[in-house]
């Protein structure tokens, strides 16, 4: 799969021939030269949420895995979710 890097000003004008090409992956929109956002399918969204939740639920029930203590601020930036 290609990645695809549209210009916002490009996407404008095209936003809903491009919201119909989403189910071939995403469009990385940049703004300036630089990407500073994505469109993606709603289907792959939910997806990545489902893995991210999975993850976390695989770090947590590792034991003992202190992913939420002082000292592994590392892991929680890499994670970005709220620690119980």
């Amino acid at each position: 799969m290609a990645i695809r890097i549209k210009s916002i000003r490009e996407v404008r004008g095209r936003l809903e021939e491009l919201v119909e090409t989403l189910h071939k992956g995403p469009v990385f929109l940049a703004k300036k030269g630089r990407v500073t956002a994505v469109l993606m399918d709603l289907a792959d969204y939910h997806s990545l949420l489902g893995e991210i939740e999975d993850l976390n639920e695989i770090i947590h029930t590792m034991g003992d895995c202190n992913c939420c203590s002082e000292d592994d601020e590392t892991l929680k930036k890499l994670m970005a979710l709220n620690c119980e």
